[in-house]
């Protein structure tokens, strides 16, 4: 009996595993379709699943644009992998299909005197929200040009951008949580009304990080410290802010779709769902 148990949990391991190899290089001939398409010359790294220490899956791709349409090409490749992605997330059955945390794009093609080469990082939550329209291409652009990292030789001239030291989808689990909590909430209603306006006024997402940084340490700062186990960076509430802006910009039924979808990947993938934010906002609906 036992050896029947041993043998039928190998079987179930192997096939999650093999679903998700599978899964990955059904990713990348997507990747592969959708760049000859748009006739970019690439070369794909990903081979296996790449996950770093915070468990966030890696997709890496090399692009080769010519020196005068390396930031057209770059966002044509963000915007490719970020429609797959996109096709990925509404499927109902997402958790168990492969898709990237953050993806990388290395851009092989010297610039200025001295041959400097760069990588642009961004995360899918990001992505996805660019190619739906959620954020448009200059507030895109300006969330790449932060994540760039420049080499000189064989050295980077920055460091890496700060998201790759976080968990990714707990992050996004938490903001989508926290969108939902105030979706509905009269004192969020200025906030909100300036999210949706953001995209179509110039200038104005450039203004709205330090209203974001005043909100999220004014009404958030004990449910981060309690989530997130420390008191976290500026640069880390930036980023949560602005994941909660996209987020709260969707109709409350979509967004409890996505936050449960958000829920069971990460518990799929091995994450434990967040028990204080349950408790944080029961202790506060009853104040």
């Amino acid at each position: 009996m036992i050896i029947k148990i041993i043998i039928i949990i190998f079987f179930s391991i192997t096939y999650i595993f093999s679903n998700t190899n599978n899964d990955l290089i059904n990713f990348n001939k997507n990747v592969e379709k959708g760049l000859n398409y748009l006739r970019i010359d690439y070369s794909i790294i990903n081979k296996t699943t790449l996950i770093d220490n915070n468990n966030n899956k890696i997709f890496e791709i090399t692009i080769n644009p010519r020196r005068n349409n390396y930031e057209e090409v770059l966002m044509m490749t963000f915007s490719c992998i970020g429609k797959i992605i996109n096709n990925k997330l509404l499927k109902s059955n997402n958790e168990k299909l492969y898709i990237p945390s953050i993806v990388i794009v290395h851009c092989n093609v010297p610039i200025g005197k001295n041959d400097i080469y760069f990588k642009s990082s961004s995360t899918y939550i990001i992505i996805d929200s660019f190619v739906t329209g959620v954020i448009n291409a200059s507030a895109f652009w300006n969330e790449i040009i932060l994540s760039t990292e420049y080499l000189s030789g064989e050295v980077y001239l920055k460091n890496i951008p700060s998201f790759f030291k976080e968990n990714i989808e707990y992050e996004n689990l938490i903001a989508s949580r926290i969108a939902i909590e105030n979706k509905n909430n009269p004192k969020s209603a200025n906030l909100i009304s300036m999210a949706l306006k953001s995209k179509y006024i110039p200038g104005l997402q450039g203004q709205l990080e330090s209203i974001l940084m005043s909100h999220m340490k004014s009404k958030h700062s004990e449910l981060m410290i309690d989530v997130l186990g420390s008191n976290p960076s500026d640069e880390q509430l930036l980023r949560l802010g602005k994941l909660i802006f996209i987020h709260i910009q969707k109709p409350i039924e979509k967004l409890q779709e996505i936050h449960t979808m958000d829920s069971i990947r990460f518990l799929w993938n091995g994450g434990e769902y967040p028990i204080s934010i349950n408790e944080f906002y029961s202790k506060n609906s009853t104040n």
